[in-house]
């Protein structure tokens, strides 16, 4: 079995050997602080860095390079995407200072608001989102934090985004929205909480809203066989007979998949409380 640690202990004896560059350089005098930059930014050292979790060896880097938050030829990712997919908060902090793009985008129209959202880093979406000069950051797919969010099922940043930002009911390509992927994923508390904050959605109402599909969150949930979800849902819409592009209702659905649970809880969804 192949170790995880290999990556991450290579990219610790480059740094090393960056350094040891730099210490010999101090010795000789060859090693001049224009030669250093461009080495910095050959190898992009300081994402090496921001891997490690290394904050002090980060420091010593931006002192001697111009671009305090490079960006990565290859793909467009910054050290700040990296903290803030690792939750390093405390490096996140290092990186923003001085820094005027505070959430800066990807060759894919990624933010670090967006790294944090999707693996759950509470903390460091408070800190990003607060200097953000962006709110709700839109990547090449049309998705904003809050779509990664409910999709990887962080209800507590799903709930502050909600809290604390006036959400226009964003779709990305296919019209999905954060919601039919929470749908779709099981997610039952995240809906439940989307429900509970539709005064700032403007755009969901009791009417669910339909994908490119033209499936209602209710499809998207009994697709899957979500019970939980269906229940939320049901006790939230009016239309639960909506046919999708393939003239399916989501009971239609579930009676094809044989999820005969939710087919009795969709047939005797007037008479269910919550």
């Amino acid at each position: 079995m192949v170790s995880t640690k290999v990556p991450e202990l290579l990219l610790d004896i480059h740094l090393f050997t960056l350094l040891l560059n730099l210490v010999t350089s101090n010795c000789t005098n060859i090693f001049s602080q224009k030669h250093f930059s461009q080495y910095c930014q050959q190898w992009i050292a300081l994402h090496s860095a921001a891997v490690g979790g290394h904050i002090q060896i980060c420091k010593f880097i931006m002192t001697k390079i111009v671009e305090k938050n490079p960006r990565r030829e290859s793909d467009g990712i910054t050290p700040l995407h990296i903290a803030a997919d690792k939750g390093q908060i405390e490096l996140c902090k290092v990186l923003m200072k001085d820094n005027q793009i505070v959430n800066p985008r990807n060759n894919i129209g990624s933010t670090p608001l967006h790294c944090a959202a999707k693996k759950g880093h509470l903390e460091v979406y408070e800190l990003i989102s607060e200097g953000s000069q962006v709110i709700n950051p839109i990547d090449i797919l049309g998705r904003t934090p809050l779509h990664y969010a409910s999709l990887h099922g962080h209800l507590m940043i799903c709930q502050f985004i909600l809290e604390n930002t006036i959400v226009k009911n964003p779709q990305s390509i296919g019209k999905t929205t954060p919601l039919h992927l929470a749908a779709t994923d099981g997610h039952w508390k995240i809906c439940q909480l989307f429900f509970e904050h539709f005064s700032k959605l403007k755009g969901y109402g009791p009417k669910s809203p339909e994908d490119f599909n033209e499936d209602t969150l209710l499809h998207c949930a009994a697709n899957y066989g979500h019970i939980l979800v269906c229940w939320v849902i049901l006790d939230n819409i009016e239309d639960k007979n909506h046919l999708n592009d393939e003239g399916l209702t989501p009971f239609d659905l579930v009676l094809k998949k044989r999820f005969f649970a939710i087919c009795n809880m969709i047939s005797s969804s007037d008479d269910m409380e919550l």
